[in-house]
């Protein structure tokens, strides 16, 4: 389900479920078959309450991805006749006419409301007619005439891959990058090319990027392109040829991006010293970025590098003069997640006493029950289930004083998600009971968890993937 626009928005689910897996001890194989049907019942309990949420929603578009967002867990929990009847459904509610923009400025166009039917089809058994759907959608697109043309084609590429059909995908991707050399905008031009190059290094088709990347004009924009052809190769092993790579890039604000990334694939290897002198660089590098949001994303990464590749004291320097609150808190939170899996116990718990005292900034704020969610979720990620648990109830108790209801929905689905985390299911659902249902809060709260005990989490994450590289690749 897609209309609540958070980044990433299963990342904390898929966290949460190796933390839960890690905390709780296996069950006996007659103890786990009780335990599944008893998680079965609680789903289909949560499935229909979530099914009363549809009407509410105005748009006929959105409406049919909720429904369809039900039926794949429906089926996957066996409720095949439920399942098949709310897919037909959902392509009723897809043709009728439905004008987004009323009243839902923030809403994706219809076409993306079509894309993720269709992949809901596909996850529920129905490839043909998924893929029927989203051919329609290709042939619409080829036929109107609008100046972005080919950047739906270029989005529908990478579901076509993600759906297993990678050949069709690179027909697509062809398609569109001929579209978008006819486009006359020069940064509609730069950006669709960017666009397609960054989905054909996603197909692996390394070769078709790079060249896409010689028809673009110098500036972010290729280098962006190209941030992501170093990524595939440092993933495939070739180092050496990502690092050449860094040396094409020209904009000041990305020269840490693939350093970071060959470090990471380093430290994978178990090559930390090489992985060190790379993040050293990149530190260095990160001296000359102008952006302080970009300066501070590539120290993030930076630092907790540093941290996995056993330099403590170097991620603790950077970290000491990190002065934003909030980026503080942040790094506080993972590095002590780090520092504990790599034996740094005492360390870790001092990084989280210290992060929670942060959250005193912002005192009687939804950003205070945030961030205490935040410093939940560390003591979870090592092991402290108890601390975990009191600062949740924490978290719950500063919003309830807090007047203004703005974001406060949104802070408590993240609750009900950290609730996952420690495994305390019926919490969970409380509180996702207690979030509004504007935006359709709540039913995402309740999808999620319903998916999460119909152990359907794979299906979603894999549609979660699809949509974040519709919007973005």
């Amino acid at each position: 389900m897609c209309r609540l626009s958070r980044t990433n928005p299963l990342i904390n689910l898929a966290v949460a479920l190796l933390i839960s897996a890690a905390l709780c001890p296996p069950l006996d194989a007659k103890s786990a078959d009780q335990g599944r049907t008893q998680q079965e019942t609680r789903a289909l309990q949560i499935l229909d309450k979530a099914l009363l949420l549809v009407e509410v929603e105005h748009h006929s578009a959105i409406r049919a991805e909720m429904v369809s967002s039900l039926a794949v867990v429906y089926v996957r929990l066996g409720q095949k006749e439920k399942g098949e009847a709310l897919l037909r459904r959902s392509k009723e509610l897809i043709e009728e006419d439905d004008d987004l923009t009323k009243d839902c400025y923030e809403c994706p166009s219809k076409e993306f409301f079509r894309i993720m039917v269709a992949i809901d089809h596909s996850q529920a058994g129905h490839i043909n007619q998924a893929l029927e759907m989203l051919e329609q959608l290709v042939h619409f697109d080829k036929e109107r005439q609008t100046a972005n043309r080919g950047e739906l084609l270029a989005g529908l590429a990478s579901v076509f891959a993600g759906l297993g059909n990678p050949e069709r995908a690179g027909q697509l991707l062809n398609d569109a990058f001929e579209a978008a050399k006819t486009t006359t905008d020069r940064i509609g031009r730069s950006a669709s090319l960017e666009d397609i190059a960054k989905r054909y290094a996603l197909l692996g088709q390394l070769e078709l990027s790079t060249r896409v990347v010689g028809a673009m004009d110098k500036g972010p924009f290729k280098d962006h392109a190209l941030i992501a052809i170093a990524r595939k190769y440092a993933e495939a092993g070739q180092l050496d040829r990502a690092l050449e790579i860094n040396e094409l890039v020209e904009t000041t604000n990305f020269k840490p991006d693939i350093l970071v990334i060959v470090a990471q694939q380093y430290l994978n290897n178990g090559q930390k010293d090489k992985a060190t002198e790379l993040l050293y660089k990149a530190r260095t590098a990160s001296t000359n970025v102008h952006a302080s949001n970009l300066q501070e994303f590539a120290r993030f990464d930076i630092t907790l590098l540093l941290a996995e590749g056993g330099k403590f004291a170097d991620a603790l320097r950077i970290l000491r003069a990190t002065k934003a609150q909030a980026a503080k808190l942040r790094l506080m939170t993972r590095l002590a997640v780090v520092f504990s899996r790599t034996g740094q116990r005492k360390t870790a718990e001092k990084l989280l006493a210290n992060a929670y005292k942060l959250t005193s900034f912002s005192r009687g704020t939804y950003f205070q029950a945030r961030d205490v969610v935040e410093v939940a979720n560390a003591y979870a990620g090592i092991g402290e289930r108890e601390r975990a648990e009191t600062l949740l109830a924490e978290a719950v108790e500063v919003l309830d004083a807090v007047k203004e209801p703005t974001n406060k929905g949104l802070i408590f689905s993240e609750i009900a998600e950290s609730y996952l985390v420690i495994g305390d299911d019926e919490r969970a659902v409380n509180i996702a009971e207690r979030v509004e249902q504007e935006g359709n809060g709540k039913f995402v709260a309740l999808l999620w968890i319903a998916g999460k005990f119909a152990q359907a989490e794979n299906l979603i994450r894999l549609k979660d993937k699809l949509s974040s590289e519709l919007m973005r690749p």
